[in-house]
Order: C-alpha cells, then structure tokens, then sequence
C-alpha cells in the first residue's frame, strides 16, 4: 500500500507542476514563500523569531496553499474526466485517498519548513548586525507540529468538498466561504468577549498556561483531522463516485 501511496504523490506533484500554466503554478509556490519566509521578516526584523505575526503566518497561511493542490484532488479528475481510468485501475482507495491527502500535506508543510528557514536567513542578513539569530526550539517545534496538524485538517475538508463538487471552481468556492465564515466567526467571538473572558484568554496564550494550551489545541486539532478524514474515507465510494 506504501508504494501505491507513493504512486499518487508522485501523480499529484507531476500534474500540479505540468499542468496548466508552469509559470502560474511555480507562482503559487514561490509567492507565498516570499511573503512569509523573506517579506514579512525583513519588514518586522528581529522580532519576527518571536512575535504573534510570525506565528499566523506559519500556522495559517502557509497550510492554506495546500487548497490549491487539494481542491483539484477529484473535482479536477472529474473535470478532465480521468476520474473513471483513476478508479478503474489497480489501486485501492486507501491509496487514492490517502495518497492524494499525502501530496497536499507535504506540499503545504514543505513550504512552511523553507519559509522557516529563509526566515531565519532574512533576518540574520537583514537585521543580525554580526550576531546569529535563532528561533527557539520550543517556537520551532510548535510552528512545525501546529503547522502540520492544521495541513492534515484543512487538506482533509478540502479533499471532502473536492469529493462532492462536480469543479474545481466550485470546490474553491466552497472552501473560501468557508474559510471567511470561521475568520469573521473568530473576529466577531473575540470582540464578543468581556474583558475578564479576554484577561483569560491572554493568560491561556502566555505565561505557565501556554503548554498546557497547547497541548488542548493538538489534541482538539487531532481529533478534528481523525472525524475529517473518516468523513472523506466513508465519502470514498468508488461506484458512487463513478456514477457522479
């Protein structure tokens, strides 16, 4: 099954990057390594190790682009009608599945370790002043597994409404007003909350309280991924699939 998955991630990176306008997709993947790993560090300066902003950026944004790889996961099989030779073959759909959310993943993750790296490059250049300039370990290591459990989660519900959408454009629909109904949800939460509820929710993200906050998020953020990708596997009918 490994080498089948393998297959797929393989099938998946070949048509992303021939596929369509070569200079379009090569875009998509440099602009926003750009933006968060050399643009906003040389913009913030030593602060970006350490601030907030650094941390939206590499837990947020960059799993986002996974979206443009994953929306085209079957709604764009079903556009270009090759979904049929797709589930006629050999492999089984926990390899098409699986394989396919495997691409996304690596994709959205990848750039979000070399944005981290030309970050730390930026600033060092940009702002060192002679000395080296480093990342904490305990920031690295939250970056890199909030980065990769929010990958997993946006890049199953993005392959859940590729598998119901008849395009791509309407999967990308879909996910954009989704993903403006949870950010405007978050921003209107937030302005909702008293000052005492905010006083405490600033010491839940700092202080002794930040591991223990952390830890709640990974496992909230892994039992959403496992009810995710449940959701898509059972959605994974091949016969229904065909006859949609």
């Amino acid at each position: 099954m490994l080498d089948d998955i393998r297959t797929m991630i393989w099938k998946e990176f070949r048509e992303f990057f021939q596929g369509g306008s070569k200079t379009g997709n090569w875009l998509r993947v440099i602009f926003p390594i750009a933006l968060v790993g050399v643009f906003l560090p040389w913009r913030i300066g030593r602060m970006y190790l350490t601030s907030p902003v650094s941390v939206l950026g590499f837990v947020w944004i960059l799993p986002m682009v996974g979206i443009t790889l994953t929306v085209d996961a079957f709604a764009g099989e079903r556009e270009r009608h090759t979904l049929e030779t797709l589930l006629a073959s050999r492999l089984s759909d926990r390899a098409i599945l699986f394989g396919k959310l495997a691409a996304s993943v690596l994709y959205s993750w990848g750039i979000l370790v070399v944005s981290l790296v030309l970050a730390l490059v930026t600033v060092n250049l940009a702002h060192g002043q002679g000395t080296l300039l480093l990342f904490s370990v305990t920031n690295v290591v939250t970056w890199l597994v909030f980065g990769f459990l929010l990958s997993v989660l946006i890049s199953s519900l993005a392959i859940l409404v590729s598998l119901r959408a008849s395009t791509v454009r309407q999967a990308s629909q879909i996910l954009a007003f989704g993903s403006m109904v949870v950010m405007f949800a978050a921003l209107f939460g937030l302005q909702e909350l008293s000052s005492p509820r905010r006083i405490a929710l600033v010491r839940m993200l700092t202080g002794d309280r930040l591991i223990r906050t952390e830890l709640m998020a990974a496992l909230i953020l892994t039992i959403l991924n496992v009810a995710v990708i449940a959701a898509a596997h059972a959605r994974f009918q091949r016969a229904q699939l065909i006859l949609d």
